[in-house]
């Protein structure tokens, strides 16, 4: 009984020897999240892994939250590339597969596409003329004018013709027209300039006399002066810095402007066009009133103040009142 006891124990141990061991787990699982800048789920984002040794791949679709998983990956390193609809870019993450394990991957953020504008591929005088479409469509209250400005700190610098369209856009603008008839008003209604005459004849000979004065002005120190000195006759709203700076700033661009090549400069354009216009009064305004230099002075300063009050104007008041006003891009000066 002993023996063949024994010989049973004999043969059960070798039986075992023999027996194969339990498999051993040589895959794992991979759970991830997609999401976009704001850190919301992207649904059905297309998600790939790549095993890196034997490029075998997996796929699968996320669902509404953004979750991903795969389940059999072979043990070893893993590349997941997530990809989306438009607007965002793909997104990449690599890891580990571990044998029987669950890897858990950090939130994949798709970032924004970046947005390749015409603008950035275009020539500079291209670039300046979207400036100007841009900038004829301004109007205060949707109605008045508002050419001689920009918002874009950065604006392109424009070409001879650039200069004469916004120039003369100005002078043929309804607004031009009107406002000369209500100045040509007041002036009669004040006894200004008697000299041109009583009744509807000399009205109208004033209300020439003004619009030349405005057409002069506005073509020879928007146009034909910028272009002849390579100046830039469009004021730029600083629109930052204390309210003390951008005082300032408004008042100085009376007397500086910006060169073609962005630089601050005198501007002798602006200048010349306030003289330019005095200067020209003298030939058409009433024998009285054509007192030589005094006259042109006169003129240039007025034209400079208006221009002061103009500024001032603009940088605090009527870019609130321009709807659609591109916002500043880049910055100026913040302070003194």
């Amino acid at each position: 009984m002993g023996v063949w006891l024994l010989m049973a124990c004999c043969a059960a141990s070798g039986l075992a020897q023999d027996l194969p061991s339990a498999p051993v787990a040589r895959s794992g699982s991979v759970v991830g999240t997609v999401v976009d800048p704001d850190e919301a789920g992207v649904g059905g984002a297309h998600v790939t892994l790549t095993v890196e040794a034997t490029k075998r791949t997996f796929e699968t679709v996320a669902d509404e939250n953004g979750m991903f998983h795969f389940d059999a990956v072979p043990a070893g390193a893993f590349t997941v590339t997530a990809a989306a609809e438009e607007g965002l870019t793909p997104g990449q993450v690599t890891g580990m597969a571990l044998p029987g394990q669950v890897v858990t991957l950090a939130a994949m953020m798709l970032q924004v596409a970046s947005q390749n504008t015409e603008v950035s591929a275009m020539s500079p005088h291209d670039a300046a003329e979207v400036e100007v479409k841009q900038e004829e469509t301004q109007r205060i209250l949707g109605i008045l004018p508002n050419y001689g400005i920009t918002y874009n700190w950065h604006a392109p610098p424009l070409d001879a013709r650039q200069k004469f369209e916004l120039a003369t856009r100005q002078v043929i603008s309804p607004f031009t027209f009107g406002l000369t008839a209500v100045i040509t008003g007041v002036e009669r209604a004040t006894g200004s300039y008697n000299e041109f005459g009583q009744g509807a004849g000399g009205y109208w000979y004033l209300y020439g006399t003004n619009t030349a004065d405005a057409a002069i002005g506005i073509e020879l120190g928007g146009a034909v002066f910028p272009w002849i000195f390579h100046q830039d006759p469009r004021y730029f709203w600083k629109g930052t810095g204390s309210i003390k700076s951008r005082v300032w700033y408004a008042i100085t661009r009376t007397v500086i402007c910006r060169n073609d090549k962005g630089k601050d400069v005198f501007s002798i354009s602006g200048v010349l066009g306030n003289l330019s216009t005095g200067a020209m009064s003298n030939v058409y305004y009433p024998k009285v009133d054509r007192n030589g230099w005094g006259l042109t002075i006169e003129n240039g300063f007025l034209g400079i103040v208006g221009d002061a009050v103009g500024n001032l104007e603009q940088e605090f008041l009527f870019k609130w009142f321009t709807p659609g006003a591109r916002k500043r891009q880049g910055t100026g000066d913040d302070d003194e």
